[in-house]
């Protein structure tokens, strides 16, 4: 016969023993055998997206632009040259627009140094004056009778011709010489003019046309802008 005590209650846990040594690396297991190859996909389009456009990556081909004038070619480019002393332009180029030559007065050591082809109908940005300015004067012929010119171009406001040539690729002017070089179509020849050696305003030489124009009803002796013959002077070499 046992006699069995009260049953205790269950003490509180130990600490916990430090880790036990690591154990050996377990073997490779072999690979198993290749999955089938799945079917392609449909094919995606190439997208970039910019400013809520998206464009694909074949766009439609758009139309043809426009030719450029006679051609694109460096030989076939135009140009445009002034024809002073006319309203029209020669047979092979087309007339652009045509008007009034004009330059700061003979009077004024200040102002513009070019003469300028100014349209017959201008058009301003402002209706306003300045009295702080400079000037854009009418040039008149002060040809005299020297019998270069009609007596009856003196003192006539003279004309001028903006024109385009599209089968020439590039102008020149060539002082003292009445012929151009071979291949070189003239355009106009004339006699070289500019402003009078003892004025206080210089401006630059252009050629005038041989068989000039004027303006018509412009005759009043107003002297703004000047019109006079240049003189050679020979010196040793030429």
């Amino acid at each position: 016969m046992r006699v069995l005590g009260s049953q205790r209650p269950p003490g509180p846990p130990g600490s916990q023993g430090p880790p036990g040594p690591q154990g050996p690396q377990g073997l490779l297991g072999s690979l198993g055998p290749p999955e089938p190859q799945g079917p392609p996909g449909s094919q995606g389009s190439l997208q970039a997206c910019r400013g809520h456009r998206v464009f694909q990556e074949k766009m439609a081909t758009g139309p043809p632009g426009t030719p450029g004038i006679n051609g694109s070619s460096a030989e076939n480019r135009g140009v445009v040259y002034t024809r002073w002393g006319r309203k029209t332009c020669g047979a092979n180029s087309t007339l652009l627009y045509n008007g009034y030559i004009g330059n700061g007065r003979h009077d004024q050591p200040g102002g513009g140094v070019n003469y300028l082809c100014m349209p017959d109908s201008p058009e301003y940005n402002s209706p306003g004056t300045v009295s702080a300015s400079a000037s854009i004067a009418g040039v008149e012929y002060e040809s005299y009778s020297f019998g270069v010119f009609p007596s009856s171009t003196f003192q006539q406001n003279a004309p001028c011709a903006r024109c385009y040539t599209g089968n020439r690729p590039a102008l020149m002017m060539i002082p003292a010489k009445r012929t151009c070089p071979d291949d070189w179509p003239t355009e106009y020849e004339g006699y070289i003019m500019t402003e009078y050696y003892n004025h206080n305003h210089q401006m630059t030489f252009e050629c005038v046309d041989a068989v000039l124009e004027h303006v018509a009803g412009e005759s009043a002796d107003k002297d703004g802008g000047l019109f006079y013959f240049t003189r050679s002077e020979c010196s040793k070499g030429s």
